[in-house]
Parts: C-alpha cells; structure tokens; sequence
C-alpha cells in the first residue's frame, strides 16, 4: 500500500469508458491483486459481524450481567478475516479503486450504494 492511502488512478484516455473493458478490468483485477483488495471486489471476504456480547445469567445472589468481548487484535491488509472496521476501510478502498478509474461511473451504471463487489458485478 502507498503511503497516501489513495488507490491508483489512470488517465483520463485509459479510464473504462465502455468500450475497453478487457484491458480495464484486466488492470483493475491486477491492481486490486496487488493491493490485497481482489478478494473484496470478488466478494470472496464478506462483511463480518460485530462479536456479540457474552451475557452472565443471574444466579439467586447476583444480578445478570453482560461482559463486552474482548478487543480483538487488529489484522494486516492482506488479513481474510478482517474485522468489522478494517473490513469497511478494505473495501471502501476497492471501490474507489473502481470510482476513480471510470470515466463516468453514474452512466456507466456503476452501484455505489454497497459493497465493491456489488459495484464490480453492476459495470
């Protein structure tokens, strides 16, 4: 990953148009490969759920209780288990990744209401 955060972005002659999808996605798929993002684009890595919290039943001397799990550790970029929030930043990534290199994503037909999965099978 580079150090801006920011997903690679092509000129304006080579942005998918319509017209060039073999070439387009053929460098959107090796980038995303690159950048451990292809997973979320595929939808291979679904969106995880937050760990539910363990609840302690009430015995006949103490109340019930309810004990928030552990934090768990974070994971690296390339992780296929993600949790929650890092999988939010993975995958907001990989669609900007989409979004930046269409030339007109919205007449395009591009999804931008979900998931990178969703707006890669929308194009």
């Amino acid at each position: 990953m580079s150090s801006t955060h920011i997903p690679p972005i092509l000129p304006d002659g080579q942005k998918f148009d319509g017209t060039n999808w073999h070439s387009w996605s053929r460098w959107i798929l090796t980038t995303a490969k690159i950048c451990s993002v292809e997973k979320y684009l595929t939808g291979v890595i679904p969106k995880p759920t937050e760990p539910s919290p363990v609840v302690v039943a009430a015995t006949p001397t103490t109340p019930a209780t309810t004990i928030a799990p552990d934090a768990p550790e974070p994971t690296l970029w390339y992780s296929d288990n993600p949790l929650l929030d890092e999988w939010t930043v993975r995958d907001a990534w990989a669609i900007g990744l989409i979004l930046y290199n269409c030339a007109n994503p919205v007449g395009l037909g591009m999804a931008a209401d979900g998931d990178a999965a969703k707006a890669w099978k929308s194009l």
